[in-house]
């Protein structure tokens, strides 16, 4: 089924270069916002275990990304650069 022509990519602005700030760090994130719709909007926060432009992340995140912010929703992406490759695993805790 064709989207209605409201919802071209045109009506999205996607800010890639976003910093918030963590414990002293600093996370990477991308934010998409709907270009048309006025006031204040319902936001979402989306925290991903992968670096900023890994394509797991925008590949297979972005066609959702998009379609929320076409449909009225603010959309940021966190990537979470500072734990990559630095989990700790705890076996057999109580």
């Amino acid at each position: 089924m064709a989207e209605p022509a409201a919802a071209s990519e045109s009506n999205i602005r996607r800010h890639t270069d976003l910093e918030i700030p963590v414990e002293g760090e600093t996370v990477a994130a991308t934010r998409y916002e709907p270009v048309e719709v006025k006031g204040p909007l319902p936001a979402l926060l989306m925290y991903v275990p992968y670096p900023k432009d890994n394509m797991i992340t925008y590949g297979g995140y972005d066609p959702l990304n998009r379609y929320l912010s076409r449909n009225g929703y603010e959309v940021a992406v966190a990537a979470d650069e500072l734990a990559v490759g630095n989990l700790v695993v705890i076996a057999g805790g109580s």
